[in-house]
């Protein structure tokens, strides 16, 4: 807040916090909170405090170590090799986050080698198995869209079916992290524009920050044509 005339406001180390945390979307703080708590549950079961955000770097560095090693899920199973990348860099987050603000790095700093090298023998370990392929959902095929398209859930002649087809098209064409900001898809972040061809595109041009690059931003994400036919 600006004092008297000055041209400068007078930030707090409480509003420099706020403000650094929304660096992060909301799903990313949840996300890194929620591996913070497995890493201190680790902590606790063998007999260790869970107060990690204090541990020197040499001591941080062997307990995740151990972690990488001897981390699974619930069931005893494996994580593949992409769920062990997102909580490694979920734990970083978390540490570089207020009210922690550390400045070291434990997936690029030097001081981490030892937990490095064992994330990497993790890794290996989790190709052998077969966790090593990160997993993506199948794409929908041209049959299965025309299947859709020509049902009555996604008709045009009804009221309902309109409404699920809009939604659907919503989704496909501009929502890549799912459902993720559907709430702020407004008619005022798209616009209609013709092509010489005659066809209608429509084409979301103000995007939200990026989920992983927090300071940048989109433009233009996403172009969804129109159907002829339909």
């Amino acid at each position: 807040m600006a004092i008297g005339g000055s041209r400068f406001a007078q930030t707090t180390e409480e509003d420099r916090d706020l403000k650094r945390i929304k660096l992060n979307s909301d799903k990313t703080l949840m996300a890194n909170k929620t591996v913070a708590k497995v890493f201190k549950e680790y902590l606790s079961e063998i007999g260790e405090t869970v107060e990690y955000e204090q541990f020197h770097d040499l001591k941080l560095d062997e307990c995740l170590g151990h972690f990488y090693m001897d981390l699974r899920k619930g069931d005893g199973s494996y994580y593949n090799a992409n769920s062990l990348e997102s909580i490694r860099h979920g734990i970083n987050q978390h540490l570089k986050c207020p009210p922690f603000n550390r400045k070291t790095d434990i997936i690029k700093d030097s001081a981490f080698t030892d937990s490095k090298t064992c994330f990497k023998a993790v890794l290996a370990e989790t190709k052998r198995i077969g966790k090593g392929d990160v997993e993506h959902y199948p794409i929908i095929t041209e049959a299965d869209l025309q299947t859709l398209y020509t049902s009555t859930y996604l008709s045009i002649t009804t009221s309902q079916g309109l409404l699920n087809k809009v939604q659907f098209d919503v989704r496909m064409f501009f929502c890549h992290r799912g459902n993720q900001n559907m709430h702020r898809m407004t008619t005022f972040i798209s616009v209609f524009t013709d092509e010489n061809s005659g066809r209608k595109f429509v084409e979301k041009v103000v995007d939200e920050a990026t989920k992983n690059h927090r300071l940048d931003k989109e433009y233009s994400s996403g172009i969804m044509p129109e159907l002829r036919g339909q």
